[in-house]
């Protein structure tokens, strides 16, 4: 089980167009995402700012050092505009 802890994990948000290995600083390479880990609501991406050959956002739970931690999310398709 994961813990928790904000000061241990947190949530890092992506598109699709960056592989769920590459989520995090142990990717190769590390692709973008985007951290949310306050109880606050989330603003830090948006559907407008998916690119052009994204088609689902996506997150998954992150150590401390933005490793990502496999199979610990989920993607979403994003509805057309």
């Amino acid at each position: 089980m994961i813990d928790p802890d904000p000061s241990t994990h947190h949530l890092h948000f992506f598109f699709d167009d960056v592989a769920p290995q590459n989520a995090g600083t142990n990717g190769n390479p590390p692709g973008k995402w985007v951290i949310w880990d306050v109880p606050s609501p989330f603003t830090g991406m948006k559907v407008a700012d998916r690119p052009a050959d994204a088609n689902r956002i996506c997150v998954l739970v992150a150590n401390s050092n933005h490793e990502i931690e496999l199979d610990t999310g989920n993607c979403v398709d994003i509805p057309a505009c």
